[in-house]
């Protein structure tokens, strides 16, 4: 059986686990990572802890000639790291 869904098959998934420093500034939100730049998706799923220059985990998209992030998430290196978030 095959369910008929709905997605967007112009967005492509490039990167699931990037590292990154989250920016929000005067000129909005974005994501460095090894000295690129990545721009937010147009409605971001961004977890509501997340602070300026936060050290995060997100996802990379591409769409058209156009790469953004999404699913932005806070970066933890443990278990407790992890638990600390709560």
């Amino acid at each position: 059986m095959q369910l008929d869904t709905d997605t967007h098959y112009d967005v492509q998934l490039l990167e699931l686990m990037n590292t990154g420093i989250f920016h929000k500034n005067q000129n909005g939100k974005s994501i460095e990572s090894s000295g690129t730049h990545y721009r937010l998706a147009a409605v971001p799923t961004c977890n509501n802890k997340v602070k300026d220059c936060d050290t995060v985990y997100f996802a990379t998209y591409k769409k058209e000639d156009i790469i953004f992030a999404d699913f932005i998430e806070p970066y933890f290196e443990n278990l407790d790291n992890l638990r600390a978030l709560k």
